[in-house]
């Protein structure tokens, strides 16, 4: 059974394309985000400056000025961040218990979420994948960190929560492109994997048809000891 690695890469992109564009749509209506308006004109004020600095780039990243405006844009663009968390629950966890392992992405590209132990796939399964591979635990602390932090608190903090969110990722992505059974740190976490659908009856049935070929073996044993023991 091979692991559908670069179906799996794609069907991924897809996901957050959805969840992003739903998320965005929805910040971009002032019912739903009452910082719009000073996000877009904290957005425009920084890619102004971008564009007139063009060639110092570098110096920029350290300026007061844009780590001021950077922290402004987060602060008022905390919507994007609330709703970005909420969807990817009610889609990776919600929506994907009801499918029994397919997100659209999932769907498409015939591929879906089992459980490892070949039990029917469970919520906090899914729940404990999503916390690592769809970044929910280090968004939500990245949230209450910017609600609850003055911005010196926030900027000090963040770019650790930051850090473990990236490296959780990396680790993720490469435990699916280098392990055998393309099990990333989340299925691991979840006990999860991900498969083919064609796949699906053969990944079932397999370890049974390997248990039964055991209990034969030892059956096989158990019989030539005891006619050892008879002669």
């Amino acid at each position: 059974m091979k692991k559908p690695t670069i179906k799996r890469i794609i069907a991924y992109l897809i996901d957050i394309a959805i969840v992003t564009i739903i998320a965005s749509s929805l910040t971009s209506v002032k019912f739903f985000n009452p910082y719009y308006e000073k996000y877009q004109a904290y957005q425009n004020k920084l890619e102004t400056i971008m564009e007139e600095n063009a060639n110092n780039i570098n110096e920029l990243l350290n300026d007061d000025e844009i780590v001021d405006l950077s922290y402004d844009i987060t602060r008022t663009g905390v919507f994007i961040n609330i709703y970005t968390v909420a969807l990817s629950f009610l889609y990776f966890v919600g929506f994907q218990y009801i499918t029994k392992g397919k997100t659209l992405g999932k769907k498409l590209l015939k591929l879906e979420v089992v459980s490892n132990d070949k039990q029917d796939l469970r919520f906090v399964q899914l729940l404990k994948r999503s916390l690592i591979i769809n970044s929910l635990v280090t968004s939500t602390i990245g949230i209450i960190c910017i609600l609850a932090l003055s911005k010196n608190s926030y900027i000090g903090i963040n770019k650790y929560v930051q850090l473990v969110e990236v490296t959780l990722i990396l680790v993720s992505i490469g435990f699916v492109l280098y392990r055998e059974d393309g099990r990333g740190l989340h299925d691991l976490f979840g006990n999860t994997r991900v498969i083919s659908s064609d796949d699906k009856e053969f990944f079932m049935k397999h370890d049974e048809v390997k248990e039964a070929e055991i209990v034969e073996e030892k059956k096989e044993v158990k019989k030539r000891v005891t006619k050892k023991k008879e002669k």
